[in-house]
Parts: C-alpha cells; sequence; structure tokens
C-alpha cells in the first residue's frame, strides 16, 4: 500500500472577516492562475480570519502570493500524505506520530473516492522530517497502529 508522503511550506494572509471577505481573496488568487491544493479559512482575530495556502512550486508562485498579502508561514512546517483511504487511518497516522513522541499542531483530512489527503502541521522542521518519515504498514482492507519508517 503506497503512501506519498511530501514536505510543504504554508503561506498565510489575513482577509477581512466580513462577508464577501474570503470570496475575494480567492478571485484575487483564482486570477492569478495558481493550481493551489490546500486552502483553509478560518477566523483569527474578532474581524479578521486568516486564510493558508499550499503548494507553490516556483519562484513566480512566490512572488504572485507575496504581492496579494500573503507571507510564510515560518512557524509551522506540515507534511501531506495522499494515498489510498482506509476505515481508520486518521487514528493510524495521529497514533503512530504519538508513539513517535512528535506532536501535532494541526490536522486535516478529507476523502475523495477511494482516496485520501491529509495535511498535518508541526512546530518544528525536526518534527516534519521525522513524521516524513512514516510509512503506514497495515492491511489492505483497514488501517492499524503499525508504523514502518
Amino acid at each position: 500500500m503506497e503512501f506519498s508522503i511530501t514536505k510543504e511550506h504554508v503561506w498565510v494572509a489575513a482577509v477581512p472577516d466580513r462577508p464577501g471577505g474570503l470570496a475575494e481573496k480567492l478571485r484575487e488568487l483564482r486570477d492569478t492562475g495558481l493550481n493551489l491544493e490546500l486552502i483553509v479559512g478560518q477566523r483569527d482575530l474578532p474581524g479578521r480570519a486568516l486564510l493558508t495556502i499550499s503548494p507553490l512550486r516556483s519562484t513566480k508562485d512566490i512572488k504572485t502570493v507575496e504581492d496579494l498579502g500573503f507571507s510564510r508561514e515560518n512557524s509551522m512546517r506540515t507534511i501531506r500524505v495522499v494515498g489510498p483511504n482506509l476505515p481508520g487511518l486518521g487514528a493510524a497516522i495521529t497514533a503512530c506520530l504519538a508513539n513517535a513522541d512528535i506532536n501535532i499542531r494541526g490536522f486535516t483530512a478529507a476523502v475523495l473516492s477511494d482516496n485520501h489527503v491529509t495535511n498535518i502541521a508541526f512546530d518544528h522542521n525536526e518534527d516534519a522530517d521525522q513524521a516524513a518519515g512514516w510509512r503506514h504498514a497495515g492491511r489492505d482492507t483497514q488501517a492499524d497502529t503499525t508504523c514502518a519508517s
């Protein structure tokens, strides 16, 4: 069972917390032609939301989003895990990281058809590096907490 695990930087911009604030920023991103794989918007403080995006693959992409008010989030590193969906996979991944004494800062997971994508954030690059070495050693039909590195 193969999983693709990549380390990613995330980019963040403040967005007004009001009707249309998120739509305006997403429209600006759309108009640049970027192909983003992760977009997360959430309220940060009263009147302000944060929009997190990833990945950016070129210096041109980085310059484009910087011109739109995004900056690289240096206090957080993420990994993306993509592969077949199995019952209990989120529990298996988080148990493996806990067994390795790796603290998770943020966790999002989604399933489309038979595939999943999970994004996991860490406070330290070392934790992201170690987590990126994770490999699932479970069965074909259900995830378990057997880990391989």
